[in-house]
């Protein structure tokens, strides 16, 4: 595939992870599409993000290993999100502090 396919499929990804987060911590009880969207976006961001790499042949710099634990932390935010672990606007507001900063990571690539 060609390497605008997995960007496009990356953002896409991203779209939908954010939908679902968002629609988790506005949602009074837990939302089973909400957490099916949560993994599939999580597992579609991985897929493309790799298969980025592979057709850029980047390597495997800082900012990748940067970002992965991003995508970990995103992960694992779907416990925060359905055990209620923060306030809802701290939890919202760590969610987009984490997205830009991946986005920050790949548009820059400090490391």
């Amino acid at each position: 595939m060609d390497i605008l396919v997995y960007k496009l499929l990356h953002i896409a990804g991203v779209m939908g992870l954010f939908l679902s987060l968002g629609a988790l911590l506005a949602a009074k009880e837990s939302l089973k599409g909400a957490v099916i969207g949560h993994g599939v976006s999580l597992f579609v961001i991985l897929v493309a993000g790799f298969g980025m790499q592979a057709k850029g042949a980047f390597g495997f710099p800082g900012w990748m290993i940067a970002k992965l634990a991003i995508w970990l932390l995103l992960g694992a935010f779907l416990v925060v999100a359905k055990r209620r672990l923060l306030p809802v606007p701290a939890a919202a507001g760590i969610c987009v502090v984490l997205g830009i900063a991946a986005a920050w990571l790949a548009i820059y690539k400090p490391f």
